[in-house]
């Protein structure tokens, strides 16, 4: 192969080796909200944590915490209450592409109920930092964004009637340093090699 060749396999040896940043990445999640429940007048507010039931593929709106509600209350008497929460997020990413591995993303905001009685409840949610945001896990690069709440209908046992959405993000897969420097010393020497030959040709 001649000295041009070679450095034509070399210039598409890395855009190859970069391929990677288009695929979509496969993962699985786990939360873990507190508090766990909160009382208030005759009223409870119970937070519950969510896993995926499958792998997930792609930028995916999942839902991170179930929010219960009920209340004895009796109108016109009513409970109010404000209520900091905090939701981890622990996002395992699933090989390939990348590599096996598992981090936390936290979110944090508070729940606000201006009304909560047997008649009804009136509730927002305030959301403050996401935590460890953007972290890189095996390779892939995660990040959480556009948080959501579903209010919850009081003395409604079904689940996921209120609840805390989000959306998870892979995006491009990082290149790891090592295999960059492997990749670059295998091509110098290539070249290197190239290059003596070339020497002894047309000594």
């Amino acid at each position: 192969m001649t000295l041009r060749g070679i450095v034509e396999v070399a210039a598409l040896a890395i855009p190859m080796m970069m391929a990677s940043s288009s695929v979509r990445a496969d993962y699985s999640y786990v939360t873990a909200p507190t508090p766990a429940s909160t009382t208030f007048g005759g009223s409870t507010v119970t937070l519950t944590p969510i896993s995926s039931v499958s792998t997930l593929t792609g930028a995916t709106f999942i839902n991170i915490a179930n929010v219960g509600d009920s209340s004895t209350t009796a109108p016109p008497a009513t409970d109010t209450t404000t209520i900091p929460f905090s939701v981890p997020v622990t996002i395992t990413n699933v090989a390939p592409p990348g590599s096996a591995g598992s981090d936390t993303i936290t979110l944090k905001g508070v729940l606000t109920f201006t009304r909560n009685d047997t008649g009804g409840e009136i509730s927002s949610a305030t959301f403050g930092s996401i935590l460890n945001n953007g972290t890189i896990i095996g390779g892939v690069a995660y990040t959480l964004s556009s948080p959501s709440y579903t209010p919850p209908t009081v003395n409604n046992v079904t689940t996921g009637v209120g609840n805390f959405s989000l959306l998870v993000t892979p995006s491009a897969v990082v290149a790891e340093p090592a295999s960059m420097a492997i990749l670059g010393t295998g091509l110098v020497g290539v070249i290197g090699f190239a290059l003596r030959r070339r020497r002894a040709a047309n000594a």
